[in-house]
């Protein structure tokens, strides 16, 4: 006699997050990041060192930020950029940046 599994829908998927956790702090976007590898799109490249402007989770790619640097936003995945709270920008404030909520 075989024994039948009750088959069983997978478990959702969570919804993206609207914050970064770094150590035991998560931070919100806007952010300020830098480019760990350079990355072309096809219209433009961001190059390694550069610091963006991070807007948010991309809504169409999965694992992947919406970055901003110049007058263009693309979608980049995360794993090219690299967060600091240090990237300040020319006036040497955080630039919308917050510095972070324990957890």
């Amino acid at each position: 006699m075989a024994l039948l599994h009750k088959v069983t829908a997978p478990p959702p998927v969570p919804n993206k997050r609207e914050y970064t956790v770094v150590g035991n702090m998560k931070h919100g976007f806007p952010q300020r990041r830098k480019m760990k590898e350079s990355f072309s799109d096809g219209h433009g490249i961001l190059y390694k060192g550069e610091v963006v402007n991070v807007q948010g989770p991309s809504s169409a790619i999965p694992g992947a930020l919406l970055v901003s640097s110049g007058k263009r936003t693309t979608q980049v995945p995360y794993h090219y950029t690299e967060f600091s709270a240090s990237y300040l920008d020319a006036s040497g404030t955080f630039a919308g940046q917050d510095e972070g909520v324990c957890i």
